[in-house]
């Protein structure tokens, strides 16, 4: 289960009491307009994106840190049934990208020349790149992991509080 965190993405599903059409009204009461400019530093936390019929792409307004939600309501046996995806944004997505390939790349480059003795290289710098990896990996998971689970108890929040 720890290998879970260590790409940042999730997927769950939420069971709701209320139909489609609240789930729908109870999200669209949270949701503001994209827009491209917006002063951040007046918002807490409100999400914007936008709502469908049967779907829903949004992220927290004031947030470093980008992580989108996408979701699809569909009516369930007692209630509805969310189906919730949570992914870094467009700029996280390929800084994570960038630095990732670059680190595969420098890393195997380092071991090449570990294990061919065609450069002399101490095995303390041939495993270097595989610590910026490493670090890499705090700087985007944690950050990504920690928003969406507060993103995923704000909607838990949201949809039991206007359930109950």
């Amino acid at each position: 289960m720890i290998f879970k965190y260590l790409i940042p993405f999730d997927r769950f599903v939420i069971q709701s009491r209320m139909s489609p059409a609240e789930v729908r009204h109870a999200l669209a009461a949270i949701i503001e307009a994209e827009k491209a400019f917006r002063l951040t530093w007046m918002y807490d936390t409100g999400f914007e994106g936008r709502i469908d019929y049967d779907r829903f792409k949004i992220h927290r307004i004031a947030q470093r840190f980008p992580t989108m939600v996408i979701g699809g309501i569909e009516a369930g046996p007692a209630g509805s049934v969310l189906h919730v995806y949570m992914r870094p944004g467009g700029i996280t997505a390929v800084f994570f990208t960038i630095w990732f390939l670059t680190g595969i790349q420098v890393t195997s480059r380092a071991l090449w020349d570990l294990i061919s003795g065609d450069t002399p290289i101490s095995p303390i710098w041939a495993l270097l790149p595989l610590a910026l990896i490493g670090v890499f990996c705090l700087l985007v998971n944690l950050p990504f992991w920690m928003e969406a689970n507060r993103q995923k108890k704000m909607l838990l929040g949201i949809l039991e509080g206007m359930a109950g």
